[in-house]
């Protein structure tokens, strides 16, 4: 599928349309926490359920619940050992882990696969166990895998400075995404590393990502093809070839000028101000973006 004025005023209009709910709905759920308390209580729902519908059975099959024990002590073996957390934290660590599973309704295995995601990132401590919580609870209701999704928000958070948008605030956003969108849970959550390191550089929010991401899957696009074309687009505008910095010029801007209008009026306002500074023409806008599918 290659890009073309047509194509990008399109998701444009439909991006316009979603944005404003998706931001609604993210603030909302960043003040009130009403949605997440009520995953929150699903997950503890489904953590009750897992005492009495696994762990009783586990421990009755002998056999099975040392597999289950190996594997646990396996997966947090490895935090212990490619991790910043080290192999002394590691006893303290899994006693956080064992506590927190019929908490958040995910089983321990699962916790530790997501914790190795998070600490390999050098988030760790109290940091790495709450970004751990908020994303296990998140995959409880059948967001994604845990670790699926502590990876998107620990990329969110280092990209973007844990000063600036927390653990809660990012699974709270990508929960809303996902929703609003049209791909399944776990190739949305999954796909979002490859380009949130590079938005950040250019100036583009986590809220535009995931607005950008939501709207091409809308459009039938999968979540994949979706950040490469979003990644693309970016890198072009970051790195703009030689050719794509004389089309600027030809066209009386510059590459300095379109990345300054991002970071200014956001991405959605500097692509449009592009496709009017090409007059819709699919060969000028090329040129500056070029394929990104």
């Amino acid at each position: 599928m290659a890009i073309s004025a047509g194509v990008i005023e399109a998701i444009l209009r439909l991006r316009d349309e979603l944005s404003p709910a998706l931001n609604v709905a993210a603030r909302r759920m960043t003040a009130s926490g009403a949605a997440m308390q009520k995953v929150g209580v699903q997950a503890r729902e489904l953590g009750t359920n897992l005492a009495v519908g696994v762990t009783a059975p586990l421990v009755a099959a002998g056999g099975a619940a040392l597999k289950f024990s190996a594997n646990f002590e396996t997966a947090m073996t490895k935090v212990g050992n490619l991790t910043d957390i080290g192999a002394e934290n590691i006893a303290a660590m899994s006693k956080e882990v064992l506590d927190m599973a019929p908490t958040v309704g995910i089983g321990p295995t699962a916790l530790a696969e997501g914790l190795l995601v998070v600490a390999s990132t050098g988030i760790k401590g109290a940091q790495a166990l709450s970004v751990l919580e908020r994303s296990a609870t998140a995959s409880a209701v059948g967001l994604a895998e845990t670790k699926d999704i502590a990876r998107a928000v620990t990329a969110a958070i280092k990209a973007y400075g844990e000063a600036n948008i927390t653990a809660s605030e990012a699974t709270d956003k990508l929960f809303v995404a996902v929703r609003e969108g049209a791909a399944e849970a776990e190739e949305f959550a999954g796909s979002l590393g490859r380009v949130i390191g590079v938005a950040a550089q250019v100036g583009v929010s986590f809220d535009q990502i995931l607005s950008s991401v939501a709207t091409f899957t809308r459009l039938g696009i999968s979540a994949d093809e979706a950040t490469t074309a979003l990644r693309g687009t970016l890198l072009a505008i970051l790195a703009p070839t030689k050719e794509a910095k004389d089309a600027l010029a030809a066209m009386g801007s510059s590459a300095e000028e379109l990345r300054n209008a991002v970071k200014e009026k956001g991405l959605n306002v500097a692509l449009e101000e592009l496709i009017e500074l090409a007059g819709g023409n699919v060969e000028k806008l090329d040129a500056v973006i070029g394929n990104v599918f």
